[in-house]
């Protein structure tokens, strides 16, 4: 029997859905939080995911690279705002779309396998 080994294509694809997923239910569960902010309760709330895929080490594009496929597929939106003379943080939070979404992708049992996981 041949062993299935993932592409890397495959292993980056199954990495984005890993954390748009679990960038949603941070979203949903602070209401309203910037980029900075979900970096840290991503760290927080799934430390060996973190370890895993760098982003302690500084990999912020990964974040911000789902954030804005959230965003396109209307999931999320974002408010801007200025913080002292030059510091734009930006604000995200879950629509109507995201929510229902959200809520499909846990009857189907996504979300509580990933929780597990990573308890």
């Amino acid at each position: 029997m041949t062993e299935y080994s993932e592409t890397p294509r495959e292993k980056t694809e199954r990495m984005y859905q890993m954390m748009s997923y679990r960038l949603m239910v941070l979203i949903e569960k602070n209401q309203k939080i910037h980029g900075y902010k979900l970096r840290e309760q991503l760290k927080l709330c799934y430390p060996k995911f973190v370890e895993n895929f760098e982003l302690a080490q500084g990999n912020r594009a990964l974040i911000y690279h789902c954030l804005h496929t959230l965003k396109h597929a209307r999931l999320i939106e974002s408010q801007e705002a200025i913080k002292g003379k030059r510091q734009r943080i930006v604000h995200y939070t879950i629509t109507e779309r995201g929510k229902v979404w959200l809520q499909n992708v846990i009857n189907q049992k996504v979300l509580d396998s990933l929780r597990r996981k990573n308890q």
